[in-house]
């Protein structure tokens, strides 16, 4: 599977023109952000570390950030086996990724 590019859906929208183009990576991790948001919610219930879209987003994520620390946090919280102690883990992760982005 090639690594996805979020920003992709942003780009050439005719009507914003220039605008849409410079605001196309902004959105691009917002929208990678929100996969990981929802990765974050149904940890508890579910094993996200083979999901393919929770996967893609931290890849994206990762070349947005300039150290990696947050996006391996999460990637490491993932396999936490108790599901609090993972949620706990995954939250701090996606803060430390905010944080990372600028948000």
């Amino acid at each position: 599977m090639s690594d996805p590019d979020f920003s992709t859906p942003y780009r050439n929208v005719p009507f914003f023109g220039v605008w849409a183009e410079e605001s196309a990576d902004g959105y691009g991790r917002l929208a990678a952000l929100a996969i990981l948001q929802s990765a974050l919610d149904r940890c508890r219930e579910e094993d996200m570390r083979h999901d393919t879209d929770t996967t893609a987003a931290l890849a994206y994520l990762s070349r947005h950030l300039i150290r990696n620390a947050p996006a391996n946090q999460f990637a490491t919280a993932l396999n936490i086996q108790h599901p609090d102690t993972r949620w706990q883990g995954l939250n701090a992760a996606v803060n430390a990724i905010r944080r990372g982005l600028g948000l």
